[in-house]
């Protein structure tokens, strides 16, 4: 890993924001521990899901909505947005959303 990577992996480790790496399908493939501080869940139970398995289900439609128009039109998403997450518990979380997509289909958000 390069130098760049290792200080974009370490500020995003250590930011007090949840932040997920996701493939193009919505899958997430990494995520640092705010996401289990904030909803309770493992971090290696997040790992491996669809984002919109973790959303509350208004917002579960909505997202999926919105991926699927951006994998087939290559169409820009919203600057940012809310999305409800489920806590381990249920409860829903109100989170901020931004998605930033990578050459290669990622999506970081």
């Amino acid at each position: 890993m390069n130098m760049k990577n290792t200080l974009t992996a370490l500020a995003i480790q250590h930011t007090d924001d949840m932040v997920a790496i996701l493939d193009a399908t919505g899958r997430v493939i990494s995520a640092n521990d705010n996401w289990a501080t904030k909803t309770g869940i493992p971090v290696d139970k997040i790992e491996s899901q669809n984002i919109s398995q973790l959303l509350c289900d208004s917002d579960r439609k909505f997202l999926t909505s919105i991926l699927a128009q951006k994998a087939k039109t290559d169409a820009s998403l919203p600057a940012q947005f809310r999305l409800r997450l489920q806590k381990l518990n249920g409860d829903p979380i109100l989170a901020k959303a931004k998605f930033i997509f990578q050459e290669d289909g990622t999506i970081l958000t």
